[in-house]
């Protein structure tokens, strides 16, 4: 009979090139600078600081002209705010493609033949591809809101300009929330890689598995309307606490495990 402590499967791969090291945590810096920087210009925006978005107000003068001067005081509100918008979407757009270096990172000093790290990886690329898309059609619409004069264009014609970024709009907040999925499925994973191997420390485990939480309960609230405020606050805690704490921490980590050194003692 084969001895079944044989097939055990090691933590760490026999040899990482070195380089994996620096770039991990080059990377994990960024983008965790990055996520709490835009996180914050975010919430300037979105607590109201930068001026309130127009409201709908149906008139005597008929839906095609209330929408017609609706969405141009929107966008000129939008103009107004559009540096906010290209500051935190261009922040947004490079942390999440961040999250791919360290992604293979993590395969490379962890996830060989191993379930949870591999599985972590492939989720956060993921999460990176809806992530960016979501900054991307962004800056479709800030094509739009950087021009003036709008309220001097046919109504006809501004209902149809701003039912298509509407539709723009919505396209950014779903490709939103499936970043969210896609992450909070990855640091689920990735909590389970820091329980099950010796590469990554316990304590980001518990981080990783408090994001995930925190990042279903976003999704659901993304959904109830005049929960903002909730909405606002889970965002924050996502973006200035989870992010920067778990991608500065797995690019440290991946390279002390790149450069051969033993993981720093976190009490486990």
């Amino acid at each position: 009979m084969n001895d079944l402590t044989s097939t055990a499967i090691p933590s760490t791969p026999a040899a990482v090139d070195p380089a994996w090291g620096r770039t991990a945590r080059a990377w994990g810096i960024f983008a965790g600078i990055a996520f709490a920087t835009a996180t914050a210009v975010f919430l300037v925006e979105a607590t109201g600081l930068l001026g309130s978005s127009p409201d709908y107000t149906p008139t005597a003068a008929g839906q095609l002209v209330d929408e017609a001067k609706f969405f141009a005081a929107s966008f000129a509100h939008q103009q107004q705010v559009l540096w906010d918008y290209v500051l935190r979407d261009g922040l947004f757009f490079f942390a999440y493609l961040a999250l791919i270096p360290l992604a293979i990172g993590l395969r490379e000093v962890a996830g060989h033949r191993r379930v949870a790290p591999q599985l972590a990886g492939a989720f956060l690329v993921v999460a990176a591809i809806f992530g960016c898309m979501n900054a991307f059609m962004t800056f479709v619409q800030v094509d739009y809101w950087k021009n003036s004069g709008w309220d001097q264009v046919p109504a006809a014609i501004m209902v149809a300009v701003g039912r298509d970024v509407d539709l723009m709009n919505g396209l950014t907040r779903w490709a939103g929330i499936a970043s969210y999925a896609a992450l909070a499925i990855a640091l689920y994973y990735l909590g389970r890689a820091c329980r099950s191997g010796d590469v990554l420390p316990g304590w980001l485990g518990v981080i990783a598995y408090a994001g995930a939480a925190i990042l279903v309960a976003l999704i659901v609230v993304s959904q109830v309307s005049g929960a903002d405020a909730l909405n606002n606050l889970l965002s924050l805690a996502i973006g200035m606490v989870v992010a920067p704490i778990v991608t500065i921490g797995l690019g440290v980590h991946i390279a002390h495990a790149a450069s051969g050194a033993p993981a720093p003692v976190d009490g486990r």
